[in-house]
Protein backbone atom coordinates (compact mmCIF):
# COMPACT_ATOMS: atom_id res chain seq x y z
CA UNK A 1 0.00 0.00 0.00
CA UNK A 2 1.50 3.32 -0.74
CA UNK A 3 1.66 5.72 1.84
CA UNK A 4 0.66 9.93 1.74
CA UNK A 5 3.06 12.57 1.25
CA UNK A 6 4.44 12.28 5.20
CA UNK A 7 4.59 16.05 6.74
CA UNK A 8 7.44 18.08 7.78
CA UNK A 9 5.75 18.98 10.36
CA UNK A 10 6.55 16.71 13.84
CA UNK A 11 3.71 14.23 14.21
CA UNK A 12 1.34 14.11 17.34
CA UNK A 13 2.86 11.07 19.85
CA UNK A 14 -1.25 9.14 19.00
CA UNK A 15 -0.97 6.65 16.14
CA UNK A 16 -2.09 8.46 12.64
CA UNK A 17 -3.80 5.70 10.99
CA UNK A 18 -5.69 6.00 7.74
CA UNK A 19 -8.52 2.93 6.04
CA UNK A 20 -6.90 4.51 2.42
CA UNK A 21 -3.20 4.32 2.67
CA UNK A 22 -0.47 2.60 4.21
CA UNK A 23 1.02 5.24 6.94
CA UNK A 24 1.47 4.84 10.46
CA UNK A 25 3.10 7.31 12.71
CA UNK A 26 4.13 6.36 15.72
CA UNK A 27 6.46 8.90 17.57
CA UNK A 28 7.46 9.12 21.16
CA UNK A 29 8.79 12.27 23.17
CA UNK A 30 12.66 11.40 23.44
CA UNK A 31 13.31 13.61 26.08
CA UNK A 32 10.68 16.30 27.79
CA UNK A 33 12.23 19.85 27.73
CA UNK A 34 13.85 20.12 31.16
CA UNK A 35 15.78 17.22 30.06
CA UNK A 36 17.10 18.69 26.98
CA UNK A 37 18.07 21.36 29.08
CA UNK A 38 20.03 19.69 32.01
CA UNK A 39 22.04 18.03 28.69
CA UNK A 40 22.93 21.17 27.27
CA UNK A 41 24.45 22.33 30.48
CA UNK A 42 26.35 19.11 30.79
CA UNK A 43 27.20 19.81 26.95
CA UNK A 44 28.70 22.71 28.02
CA UNK A 45 30.53 21.82 31.07
CA UNK A 46 31.88 19.19 28.89
CA UNK A 47 33.04 21.87 26.06
CA UNK A 48 34.58 23.81 29.16
CA UNK A 49 36.62 20.74 30.71
CA UNK A 50 37.73 19.93 27.28
CA UNK A 51 38.87 23.66 26.04
CA UNK A 52 40.63 23.87 29.68
CA UNK A 53 42.46 20.50 29.43
CA UNK A 54 43.67 20.55 25.52
CA UNK A 55 43.47 24.86 24.67
CA UNK A 56 47.57 25.98 25.92
CA UNK A 57 47.63 28.99 27.35
CA UNK A 58 48.83 32.39 25.95
CA UNK A 59 52.84 32.08 25.47
CA UNK A 60 54.23 34.46 27.66
CA UNK A 61 55.13 37.84 27.25
CA UNK A 62 58.85 37.27 27.00
CA UNK A 63 59.32 33.49 25.58
CA UNK A 64 62.27 31.44 26.23
CA UNK A 65 64.87 31.57 23.82
CA UNK A 66 65.59 28.12 24.50
CA UNK A 67 61.79 26.98 23.15
CA UNK A 68 62.30 25.56 19.83
CA UNK A 69 59.18 23.80 18.79
CA UNK A 70 55.97 24.02 19.17
CA UNK A 71 53.92 21.76 21.07
CA UNK A 72 51.02 20.12 18.44
CA UNK A 73 47.75 21.33 18.70
CA UNK A 74 44.89 19.69 20.16
CA UNK A 75 43.55 18.83 16.47
CA UNK A 76 46.99 17.27 15.60
CA UNK A 77 47.14 15.29 18.56
CA UNK A 78 43.69 13.68 17.49
CA UNK A 79 44.77 13.38 14.04
CA UNK A 80 47.58 11.22 15.23
CA UNK A 81 45.41 8.94 16.92
CA UNK A 82 43.10 8.93 14.19
CA UNK A 83 42.98 4.94 12.62
CA UNK A 84 43.88 4.49 9.11
CA UNK A 85 40.47 3.98 7.69
CA UNK A 86 42.56 1.45 4.86
CA UNK A 87 44.31 -1.01 7.41
CA UNK A 88 43.18 -4.46 6.75
CA UNK A 89 40.75 -6.13 9.67
CA UNK A 90 42.29 -8.50 11.83
CA UNK A 91 40.58 -12.28 12.01
CA UNK A 92 40.95 -14.58 14.73
CA UNK A 93 42.54 -18.28 13.90
CA UNK A 94 38.68 -19.74 13.99
CA UNK A 95 38.03 -17.50 10.72
CA UNK A 96 37.68 -19.03 7.45
CA UNK A 97 39.69 -16.86 6.24
CA UNK A 98 42.97 -18.84 6.83
CA UNK A 99 41.75 -21.92 6.01
CA UNK A 100 40.86 -20.48 2.25
CA UNK A 101 44.43 -19.56 2.40
CA UNK A 102 45.48 -23.35 2.96
CA UNK A 103 43.27 -24.25 0.45
CA UNK A 104 44.94 -21.61 -2.16
CA UNK A 105 48.18 -22.35 -1.53
CA UNK A 106 47.86 -26.24 -1.84
CA UNK A 107 45.70 -25.60 -5.28
CA UNK A 108 48.81 -23.12 -6.44
CA UNK A 109 51.60 -25.72 -5.55
CA UNK A 110 49.85 -28.33 -7.71
CA UNK A 111 48.35 -26.38 -10.66
CA UNK A 112 51.71 -24.22 -10.92
CA UNK A 113 49.82 -20.93 -10.77
CA UNK A 114 51.43 -18.03 -9.14
CA UNK A 115 50.78 -17.51 -5.66
CA UNK A 116 49.64 -13.79 -5.02
CA UNK A 117 52.44 -12.36 -2.45
CA UNK A 118 52.16 -12.25 0.09
CA UNK A 119 48.60 -13.39 1.06
CA UNK A 120 48.03 -11.45 4.30
CA UNK A 121 47.23 -13.18 7.54
CA UNK A 122 44.90 -11.01 8.07
CA UNK A 123 42.92 -10.10 4.85
CA UNK A 124 40.72 -11.93 2.80
CA UNK A 125 41.97 -13.30 -0.18
CA UNK A 126 38.52 -15.02 -1.72
CA UNK A 127 37.92 -13.32 -5.01
CA UNK A 128 34.51 -11.51 -5.20
CA UNK A 129 32.07 -9.92 -8.05
CA UNK A 130 31.43 -6.55 -7.81
CA UNK A 131 27.53 -7.19 -6.79
CA UNK A 132 28.80 -8.84 -3.12
CA UNK A 133 32.47 -6.62 -2.93
CA UNK A 134 29.63 -3.19 -2.98
CA UNK A 135 28.13 -1.78 0.01
CA UNK A 136 24.29 -3.21 0.21
CA UNK A 137 21.80 0.05 0.41
CA UNK A 138 20.94 -0.43 4.02
CA UNK A 139 23.99 0.03 4.92
CA UNK A 140 23.88 3.44 3.93
CA UNK A 141 20.69 4.44 4.06
CA UNK A 142 19.96 6.94 7.17
CA UNK A 143 18.01 6.11 9.95
CA UNK A 144 14.32 7.24 9.97
CA UNK A 145 13.87 10.23 11.73
CA UNK A 146 10.23 9.55 12.78
CA UNK A 147 8.82 5.92 12.92
CA UNK A 148 6.53 6.18 9.64
CA UNK A 149 5.65 2.82 8.78
CA UNK A 150 4.05 1.77 5.55
CA UNK A 151 3.17 -1.83 5.56
CA UNK A 152 2.42 -4.14 2.93
CA UNK A 153 -0.97 -5.14 1.55
CA UNK A 154 -2.95 -7.33 3.83
CA UNK A 155 -2.52 -10.62 1.05
CA UNK A 156 1.12 -10.30 0.99
CA UNK A 157 1.71 -8.82 4.35
CA UNK A 158 -0.11 -12.31 5.44
CA UNK A 159 2.18 -14.41 2.78
CA UNK A 160 5.46 -12.75 3.74
CA UNK A 161 4.78 -13.86 7.25
CA UNK A 162 4.11 -17.29 6.75
CA UNK A 163 7.46 -17.35 4.97
CA UNK A 164 9.01 -15.87 8.14
CA UNK A 165 7.58 -18.88 10.19
CA UNK A 166 8.08 -21.46 7.46
CA UNK A 167 11.72 -20.63 6.82
CA UNK A 168 13.42 -18.86 9.99
CA UNK A 169 11.30 -19.18 12.90
CA UNK A 170 11.18 -23.13 12.37
CA UNK A 171 14.75 -23.36 12.96
CA UNK A 172 15.39 -19.96 15.31
CA UNK A 173 12.13 -20.17 17.50
CA UNK A 174 12.43 -16.54 18.45
CA UNK A 175 8.56 -15.79 17.77
CA UNK A 176 5.42 -17.67 19.60
CA UNK A 177 2.73 -17.34 16.42
CA UNK A 178 -0.51 -17.63 18.11
CA UNK A 179 0.59 -14.48 20.40
CA UNK A 180 2.30 -12.75 17.45
CA UNK A 181 -1.09 -13.39 15.22
CA UNK A 182 -3.23 -12.20 17.95
CA UNK A 183 -1.56 -9.18 18.21
CA UNK A 184 -1.52 -8.57 14.61
CA UNK A 185 -4.98 -9.19 14.29
CA UNK A 186 -5.67 -6.45 17.53
CA UNK A 187 -3.73 -4.11 15.34
CA UNK A 188 -0.93 -3.37 18.10
CA UNK A 189 1.56 -2.86 15.11
CA UNK A 190 -0.68 0.79 14.67
CA UNK A 191 0.15 1.34 18.82
CA UNK A 192 3.06 -0.04 19.39
CA UNK A 193 6.46 1.41 17.85
CA UNK A 194 8.28 -1.79 18.34
CA UNK A 195 5.86 -4.32 17.49
CA UNK A 196 5.21 -2.29 14.18
CA UNK A 197 9.07 -3.17 13.71
CA UNK A 198 8.74 -6.51 14.25
CA UNK A 199 6.31 -6.83 11.70
CA UNK A 200 8.13 -5.07 9.09
CA UNK A 201 11.11 -6.86 9.89
CA UNK A 202 9.29 -10.11 9.56
CA UNK A 203 8.15 -9.18 6.24
CA UNK A 204 11.77 -8.60 5.21
CA UNK A 205 12.89 -11.63 6.16
CA UNK A 206 9.98 -13.25 4.55
CA UNK A 207 10.58 -11.88 1.25
CA UNK A 208 13.57 -14.66 0.65
CA UNK A 209 11.19 -17.19 0.18
CA UNK A 210 9.08 -14.84 -2.59
CA UNK A 211 9.28 -16.72 -6.49
CA UNK A 212 12.15 -14.84 -8.61
CA UNK A 213 11.27 -10.83 -9.20
CA UNK A 214 13.18 -8.53 -10.44
CA UNK A 215 16.55 -6.96 -8.90
CA UNK A 216 15.87 -9.57 -6.37
CA UNK A 217 18.96 -9.16 -4.26
CA UNK A 218 17.60 -6.04 -2.36
CA UNK A 219 14.06 -7.72 -1.57
CA UNK A 220 12.64 -6.98 1.95
CA UNK A 221 14.52 -3.41 1.71
CA UNK A 222 11.83 -1.32 1.64
CA UNK A 223 10.61 -2.38 4.80
CA UNK A 224 13.64 -3.31 6.58
CA UNK A 225 15.06 0.67 5.83
CA UNK A 226 11.64 1.73 7.77
CA UNK A 227 12.92 0.61 10.94
CA UNK A 228 15.45 2.21 13.71
CA UNK A 229 16.82 -0.59 15.95
CA UNK A 230 17.86 2.10 17.66
CA UNK A 231 15.41 4.47 18.92
CA UNK A 232 14.07 3.23 22.09
CA UNK A 233 17.86 1.96 22.62
CA UNK A 234 18.42 5.96 22.57
CA UNK A 235 15.56 6.54 24.64
CA UNK A 236 17.50 4.45 27.88
CA UNK A 237 14.14 3.53 28.33
CA UNK A 238 13.51 0.27 29.90
CA UNK A 239 13.70 -3.16 27.31
CA UNK A 240 10.88 -4.51 26.17
CA UNK A 241 10.51 -7.93 24.57
CA UNK A 242 9.34 -6.31 20.95
CA UNK A 243 12.62 -4.01 21.14
CA UNK A 244 14.39 -7.44 21.54
CA UNK A 245 12.32 -9.23 19.00
CA UNK A 246 13.16 -6.30 16.53
CA UNK A 247 17.20 -6.07 17.28
CA UNK A 248 17.18 -10.33 16.48
CA UNK A 249 15.03 -9.88 13.22
CA UNK A 250 17.08 -6.90 12.47
CA UNK A 251 20.34 -8.83 12.98
CA UNK A 252 19.05 -12.08 10.96
CA UNK A 253 18.33 -9.56 7.92
CA UNK A 254 21.58 -7.78 7.81
CA UNK A 255 23.63 -10.98 8.65
CA UNK A 256 22.27 -12.54 5.19
CA UNK A 257 23.98 -10.09 3.04
CA UNK A 258 27.26 -10.88 4.86
CA UNK A 259 28.18 -7.74 6.12
CA UNK A 260 29.76 -8.89 9.47
CA UNK A 261 30.79 -5.42 10.88
CA UNK A 262 27.07 -4.44 10.91
CA UNK A 263 25.90 -7.85 12.54
CA UNK A 264 28.96 -6.87 15.10
CA UNK A 265 27.68 -3.88 16.83
CA UNK A 266 23.68 -5.00 16.56
CA UNK A 267 24.64 -8.37 18.45
CA UNK A 268 26.54 -6.03 21.29
CA UNK A 269 23.76 -3.99 22.18
CA UNK A 270 21.26 -6.45 21.75
CA UNK A 271 23.11 -8.36 24.59
CA UNK A 272 23.34 -5.15 26.54
CA UNK A 273 19.78 -4.58 26.29
CA UNK A 274 18.74 -8.29 26.83
CA UNK A 275 21.06 -8.42 30.33
CA UNK A 276 19.27 -5.56 31.25
CA UNK A 277 16.16 -7.50 31.74
CA UNK A 278 17.63 -10.20 33.19
CA UNK A 279 17.02 -12.69 30.59
CA UNK A 280 20.41 -14.23 30.30
CA UNK A 281 19.68 -15.55 34.47
CA UNK A 282 17.65 -18.53 35.61
CA UNK A 283 14.39 -17.49 36.19
CA UNK A 284 12.64 -19.71 39.43
CA UNK A 285 8.89 -20.33 39.15
CA UNK A 286 6.13 -21.55 36.69
CA UNK A 287 6.34 -21.53 33.22
CA UNK A 288 4.62 -18.72 31.53
CA UNK A 289 4.45 -16.91 27.89
CA UNK A 290 6.59 -14.20 29.28
CA UNK A 291 9.70 -16.19 30.51
CA UNK A 292 9.66 -18.67 27.38
CA UNK A 293 9.48 -15.48 24.89
CA UNK A 294 12.40 -14.05 26.71
CA UNK A 295 14.39 -17.63 27.14
CA UNK A 296 13.51 -18.11 23.24
CA UNK A 297 15.24 -14.53 22.48
CA UNK A 298 17.76 -14.81 24.33
CA UNK A 299 18.80 -18.23 23.08
CA UNK A 300 18.49 -17.34 19.50
CA UNK A 301 20.81 -14.43 19.67
CA UNK A 302 23.28 -16.24 21.95
CA UNK A 303 22.99 -18.89 18.64
CA UNK A 304 23.71 -16.18 16.20
CA UNK A 305 26.48 -14.93 18.21
CA UNK A 306 28.68 -17.82 18.38
CA UNK A 307 27.95 -18.74 15.23
CA UNK A 308 29.23 -15.26 13.95
CA UNK A 309 32.08 -15.52 16.11
CA UNK A 310 33.35 -18.42 15.21
CA UNK A 311 32.86 -18.03 11.46
CA UNK A 312 34.86 -14.59 11.81
CA UNK A 313 37.37 -15.38 14.24
CA UNK A 314 36.36 -12.80 16.54
CA UNK A 315 35.22 -13.06 20.73
CA UNK A 316 31.71 -14.24 21.45
CA UNK A 317 30.02 -11.04 23.23
CA UNK A 318 29.35 -13.75 26.14
CA UNK A 319 31.11 -16.01 27.68
CA UNK A 320 29.62 -19.79 28.84
CA UNK A 321 30.36 -18.59 32.37
CA UNK A 322 28.02 -15.20 31.94
CA UNK A 323 24.63 -16.74 31.48
CA UNK A 324 22.93 -19.73 33.25
CA UNK A 325 19.45 -19.17 31.54
CA UNK A 326 17.27 -22.35 30.90
CA UNK A 327 16.21 -23.95 27.94
CA UNK A 328 13.01 -23.32 26.50
CA UNK A 329 10.98 -25.66 26.91
CA UNK A 330 10.22 -28.67 24.47
CA UNK A 331 6.56 -27.65 23.52
CA UNK A 332 5.05 -26.24 20.13
CA UNK A 333 3.38 -22.91 20.01
CA UNK A 334 -0.22 -24.44 19.64
CA UNK A 335 -0.03 -26.54 23.06
CA UNK A 336 1.05 -23.56 25.22
CA UNK A 337 -2.63 -22.99 26.62
CA UNK A 338 -3.74 -20.83 29.15
CA UNK A 339 -1.23 -19.69 32.05
CA UNK A 340 -2.05 -21.90 35.20
CA UNK A 341 -4.12 -24.49 33.45
CA UNK A 342 -3.00 -28.15 34.49
CA UNK A 343 -1.84 -28.92 30.32
CA UNK A 344 -0.04 -25.34 29.71
CA UNK A 345 3.08 -25.95 27.99
CA UNK A 346 2.47 -29.43 27.76
CA UNK A 347 3.58 -31.00 24.46
CA UNK A 348 1.55 -34.44 23.72
CA UNK A 349 3.71 -37.72 24.36
CA UNK A 350 3.09 -39.30 20.24
CA UNK A 351 3.57 -35.69 18.68
CA UNK A 352 7.70 -34.71 18.75
CA UNK A 353 8.12 -31.34 19.44
CA UNK A 354 9.68 -28.91 16.90
CA UNK A 355 11.88 -26.99 20.05
CA UNK A 356 13.36 -30.05 20.24
CA UNK A 357 15.36 -29.59 17.54
CA UNK A 358 16.26 -26.08 18.49
CA UNK A 359 17.35 -27.08 22.02
CA UNK A 360 19.85 -29.79 20.61
CA UNK A 361 21.28 -27.05 17.90
CA UNK A 362 21.37 -25.03 21.68
CA UNK A 363 23.39 -27.70 23.06
CA UNK A 364 26.19 -28.02 20.17
CA UNK A 365 26.36 -24.29 20.47
CA UNK A 366 27.34 -24.51 23.75
CA UNK A 367 30.28 -26.95 22.61
CA UNK A 368 31.26 -24.65 19.99
CA UNK A 369 31.07 -21.84 22.58
CA UNK A 370 33.65 -23.98 24.91
CA UNK A 371 36.12 -25.18 21.76
CA UNK A 372 36.30 -21.64 20.71
CA UNK A 373 37.43 -20.19 24.09
CA UNK A 374 39.66 -23.24 24.49
CA UNK A 375 41.16 -23.69 21.45
CA UNK A 376 41.01 -20.55 19.66
CA UNK A 377 41.74 -17.71 22.44
CA UNK A 378 44.57 -15.72 22.21
CA UNK A 379 45.88 -16.44 25.84
CA UNK A 380 44.85 -18.39 28.81
CA UNK A 381 43.38 -16.39 31.71
CA UNK A 382 46.17 -16.37 34.44
CA UNK A 383 45.11 -18.78 36.83
CA UNK A 384 45.52 -21.66 33.66
CA UNK A 385 48.14 -20.45 32.08
CA UNK A 386 50.14 -21.13 35.13
CA UNK A 387 48.87 -24.72 35.59
CA UNK A 388 49.33 -27.77 34.08
CA UNK A 389 47.27 -27.82 30.70
CA UNK A 390 46.54 -30.88 29.30
CA UNK A 391 47.92 -31.68 25.45
CA UNK A 392 46.23 -30.80 22.01
CA UNK A 393 45.56 -34.66 21.73
CA UNK A 394 43.84 -34.46 25.39
CA UNK A 395 41.68 -31.77 24.10
CA UNK A 396 40.63 -32.84 21.28
CA UNK A 397 39.81 -36.15 22.40
CA UNK A 398 37.32 -34.44 25.06
CA UNK A 399 35.94 -32.28 22.91
CA UNK A 400 35.22 -35.38 20.15
CA UNK A 401 34.11 -37.12 23.03
CA UNK A 402 31.62 -34.29 23.81
CA UNK A 403 30.53 -34.43 19.91
CA UNK A 404 29.98 -37.99 20.41
CA UNK A 405 27.94 -37.95 23.24
CA UNK A 406 25.73 -35.53 21.37
CA UNK A 407 25.05 -37.14 18.25
CA UNK A 408 24.40 -40.73 20.57
CA UNK A 409 21.55 -38.59 22.59
CA UNK A 410 19.98 -37.45 19.21
CA UNK A 411 16.47 -38.49 19.17
CA UNK A 412 15.15 -41.26 16.41
CA UNK A 413 13.02 -38.64 14.60
CA UNK A 414 16.04 -36.40 13.91
CA UNK A 415 18.29 -38.87 12.53
CA UNK A 416 20.35 -38.64 9.42
CA UNK A 417 19.20 -41.69 8.74
CA UNK A 418 15.94 -41.75 9.73
CA UNK A 419 13.93 -38.29 9.25
CA UNK A 420 10.66 -39.33 9.42
CA UNK A 421 8.71 -36.08 7.38
CA UNK A 422 9.83 -33.13 5.55
CA UNK A 423 9.63 -30.52 8.95
CA UNK A 424 12.02 -33.58 10.42
CA UNK A 425 14.23 -33.96 7.23
CA UNK A 426 15.13 -29.90 7.30
CA UNK A 427 15.98 -29.66 11.29
CA UNK A 428 17.65 -33.03 10.94
CA UNK A 429 19.69 -31.40 7.51
CA UNK A 430 20.39 -28.45 9.61
CA UNK A 431 21.71 -30.25 12.73
CA UNK A 432 23.72 -32.15 10.97
CA UNK A 433 25.57 -29.61 8.78
CA UNK A 434 25.95 -27.38 12.16
CA UNK A 435 27.34 -30.73 13.46
CA UNK A 436 30.01 -31.51 11.28
CA UNK A 437 30.75 -27.92 11.33
CA UNK A 438 32.19 -28.44 14.84
CA UNK A 439 33.53 -31.33 14.21
CA UNK A 440 35.93 -29.32 11.45
CA UNK A 441 35.94 -26.88 14.28
CA UNK A 442 37.95 -29.46 16.76
CA UNK A 443 40.80 -30.44 14.06
CA UNK A 444 41.11 -27.85 12.09
CA UNK A 445 44.54 -26.36 14.35
CA UNK A 446 46.01 -29.36 12.67
CA UNK A 447 45.29 -29.35 9.26
CA UNK A 448 45.82 -25.73 7.43
CA UNK A 449 50.00 -25.71 7.55
CA UNK A 450 50.72 -29.84 7.15
CA UNK A 451 51.47 -31.63 4.94
CA UNK A 452 48.11 -33.93 5.19
CA UNK A 453 49.84 -36.75 7.46
CA UNK A 454 47.93 -35.43 10.41
CA UNK A 455 45.86 -38.02 12.05
CA UNK A 456 42.74 -34.80 12.06
CA UNK A 457 42.87 -34.75 8.32
CA UNK A 458 41.13 -37.39 7.49
CA UNK A 459 38.36 -36.50 9.88
CA UNK A 460 38.18 -33.19 8.64
CA UNK A 461 37.74 -34.47 5.04
CA UNK A 462 35.21 -37.05 6.32
CA UNK A 463 33.56 -34.66 8.18
CA UNK A 464 33.21 -31.96 5.01
CA UNK A 465 32.22 -34.69 2.69
CA UNK A 466 29.37 -35.70 5.27
CA UNK A 467 27.80 -31.91 5.46
CA UNK A 468 28.18 -32.01 1.31
CA UNK A 469 26.04 -35.05 1.04
CA UNK A 470 23.73 -33.31 3.26
CA UNK A 471 23.74 -30.21 0.81
CA UNK A 472 23.45 -33.01 -1.85
CA UNK A 473 20.14 -34.43 0.05
CA UNK A 474 18.70 -30.74 0.62
CA UNK A 475 18.80 -30.15 -3.49
CA UNK A 476 17.72 -33.11 -4.62
CA UNK A 477 14.48 -33.16 -2.18
CA UNK A 478 14.24 -29.39 -3.95
CA UNK A 479 14.21 -27.99 -0.51
CA UNK A 480 15.97 -24.60 0.17
CA UNK A 481 17.21 -23.14 4.06
CA UNK A 482 17.82 -19.42 4.10
CA UNK A 483 19.61 -18.99 7.42
CA UNK A 484 23.04 -17.91 6.46
CA UNK A 485 25.03 -20.30 9.13
CA UNK A 486 24.17 -22.75 6.41
CA UNK A 487 25.84 -20.84 4.18
CA UNK A 488 28.92 -20.59 6.48
CA UNK A 489 29.21 -24.03 7.28
CA UNK A 490 28.75 -25.20 3.66
CA UNK A 491 31.60 -23.13 2.77
CA UNK A 492 34.08 -24.41 5.31
CA UNK A 493 33.62 -28.00 4.25
CA UNK A 494 33.92 -26.96 0.79
CA UNK A 495 37.10 -25.00 1.63
CA UNK A 496 38.51 -28.35 3.79
CA UNK A 497 37.14 -30.20 0.86
CA UNK A 498 39.30 -28.36 -2.06
CA UNK A 499 42.45 -28.26 0.43
CA UNK A 500 41.79 -32.19 0.18
CA UNK A 501 40.91 -32.17 -3.90
CA UNK A 502 43.71 -30.24 -4.64
CA UNK A 503 46.78 -32.49 -2.71
CA UNK A 504 45.36 -35.43 -4.84
CA UNK A 505 44.61 -33.86 -8.20
CA UNK A 506 47.17 -34.83 -10.86
CA UNK A 507 45.03 -34.33 -14.48
CA UNK A 508 41.75 -33.29 -15.10
CA UNK A 509 41.07 -36.94 -15.63
CA UNK A 510 41.36 -36.99 -11.63
CA UNK A 511 39.31 -33.70 -11.52
CA UNK A 512 36.64 -36.43 -13.32
CA UNK A 513 36.91 -38.77 -10.73
CA UNK A 514 37.29 -36.78 -8.13
CA UNK A 515 34.48 -37.20 -5.36
CA UNK A 516 35.47 -33.68 -3.90
CA UNK A 517 34.79 -32.08 -7.07
CA UNK A 518 31.51 -33.81 -7.53
CA UNK A 519 30.21 -32.49 -4.43
CA UNK A 520 31.38 -29.26 -4.58
CA UNK A 521 29.84 -29.06 -7.97
CA UNK A 522 26.53 -29.78 -6.07
CA UNK A 523 27.34 -27.30 -3.26
CA UNK A 524 28.02 -24.66 -5.91
CA UNK A 525 24.73 -25.22 -7.86
CA UNK A 526 22.85 -24.73 -4.27
CA UNK A 527 24.59 -21.50 -3.95
CA UNK A 528 24.15 -20.20 -7.16
CA UNK A 529 20.26 -21.16 -6.17
CA UNK A 530 20.25 -18.98 -3.22
CA UNK A 531 23.17 -16.05 -4.01
CA UNK A 532 20.37 -13.53 -5.76
CA UNK A 533 18.20 -13.19 -2.21
CA UNK A 534 20.94 -14.33 0.55
CA UNK A 535 24.37 -12.35 -0.51
CA UNK A 536 26.14 -14.53 2.12
CA UNK A 537 25.75 -17.35 -0.58
CA UNK A 538 27.09 -15.37 -3.32
CA UNK A 539 30.38 -14.84 -1.60
CA UNK A 540 30.63 -18.32 -0.83
CA UNK A 541 30.25 -19.16 -4.52
CA UNK A 542 32.95 -17.05 -5.64
CA UNK A 543 35.34 -18.15 -3.44
CA UNK A 544 34.50 -21.88 -4.11
CA UNK A 545 34.61 -21.56 -7.86
CA UNK A 546 37.39 -20.08 -8.02
CA UNK A 547 38.92 -22.65 -6.30
CA UNK A 548 37.82 -25.25 -8.42
CA UNK A 549 38.83 -23.76 -11.68
CA UNK A 550 40.84 -26.04 -13.69
CA UNK A 551 43.91 -24.25 -14.89
CA UNK A 552 45.17 -25.29 -18.28
CA UNK A 553 48.61 -26.30 -16.28
CA UNK A 554 47.21 -29.76 -15.96
CA UNK A 555 47.68 -32.09 -18.41
CA UNK A 556 44.72 -32.55 -21.06
CA UNK A 557 43.67 -35.96 -19.91
CA UNK A 558 40.04 -35.14 -19.92
CA UNK A 559 37.10 -37.88 -19.19
CA UNK A 560 34.20 -35.22 -18.19
CA UNK A 561 34.93 -32.06 -16.36
CA UNK A 562 31.61 -30.18 -15.67
CA UNK A 563 32.32 -26.19 -15.94
CA UNK A 564 31.35 -24.54 -13.02
CA UNK A 565 31.70 -21.06 -13.67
Amino acid sequence: MEGKTESTERPSKRARTSRNDGDHTIDSEYATKSSVSVLEKRMAALEDAFNDRFNPPPPPEDPSPFVTTQSPSPNQLLESFQPDIVSPLAYGPSCCIFLAQSAFRQKYSRTGEPLPKPIPPRTAVFPRREEFASEPPFLLAPFPSDAVYTFPEDALRDRLIDNYFLHYNHFLPLLHRPTFQQALEAQLYLKDEAFGGTVLLVCALGTHAEPKVEDERWLGLQWFNQVDVFRSTARFARPTLHEIQMHILAIMFAHAFGKGYSVDFRLSIAFRRIIEVGAHREEAGPSSSRKELWKRAFWVLLFMDVSDAGFRGRPTTLRYEDFDARLPIECDDQFWGEEGHPMAFVQPPSTPSTITAFNHLLKLTLQLLHIQSSMYSIRKPPGIANSVEASDADTVMHFDSDLNLWLEALPAHLSWQTPESAGHFSHSAFLHITYTYVRLTIHRPFIEDNDGSSASFPICVNAARSCLRVAEAIVSRKETIYIPHVMQCLQNAGLVSMRWAWRTVRSRQDVAKSQEFRLMGVLLDFLKNLEDKISMAGISWDALSELMSIPSSLPESVLQVHDFN
